[in-house]
């Protein structure tokens, strides 16, 4: 392969800004904790690319090196990433309690109820939820505070938002570098 054909980009994850946490960036503790905590999805393997990673910015991102055989290869990886972030999201979504199951989420593993799907049609209005402070949500919020409460064991104080509130990590790309074929950087997009 051939340095023509080569970027790198870099990734970093944010915490939602909740009352404990502002949506900081996360300190990753490995490679592989940052990829677990990004969440490629499978477009990111789009052309086969020969993929290098590590530890960036004080380990608060991850650097990821794309290099292919061809152009068209490269042309081909870099439509489906921007197709992706055009159709949906090219990162597997989760928090501390869900993690992203097709259009629902699902409690992950290691969590009481793990596996449980929640079901986040809007349309089905089934379910109700009164917080501690009295409240009472139905439907699809209400699905979601009886799953939380599931997941945690904590009743009626793990309140969403009215914007989903899972306590998302955020994952985002930052900076990609385009190389000369000599390796050096020929631009540098910062997102």
């Amino acid at each position: 392969m051939a340095n023509a054909y080569k970027h790198i980009r870099y990734f970093e994850v944010h915490g939602a800004s909740t009352p404990e946490s502002d949506g900081t960036r996360i300190t990753f503790t490995s490679v592989e904790d940052a990829k677990t905590k990004i969440g490629f999805k499978s477009v990111w393997n789009t052309s086969s690319p020969t993929i290098t990673e590590e530890l960036a910015d004080s380990n608060n991102q991850l650097k990821v090196t794309y290099e292919f055989d061809n152009i068209d290869q490269e042309t081909a990886f870099k439509s489906a990433v921007d197709g992706a972030y055009n159709e949906d999201d090219p990162f597997t979504t989760q928090d501390r309690d869900f993690i992203q199951d097709g259009k629902n989420w699902k409690i992950k593993d290691g969590k009481p109820g793990a596996g449980t799907v929640v079901d986040l049609d809007e349309s089905n209005n089934s379910g109700s939820h009164t917080y501690e402070e009295g409240d009472t949500v139905t439907g699809r919020a209400a699905r979601i505070a009886i799953a939380r409460q599931t997941a945690t064991g904590q009743v009626g104080f793990d309140r969403q938002n009215d914007a989903e509130a899972f306590w998302a990590w955020r994952p985002k790309h930052v900076k990609t570098e385009w190389l000369h074929e000599d390796g050096s950087i020929s631009k540098t997009e910062n997102l």
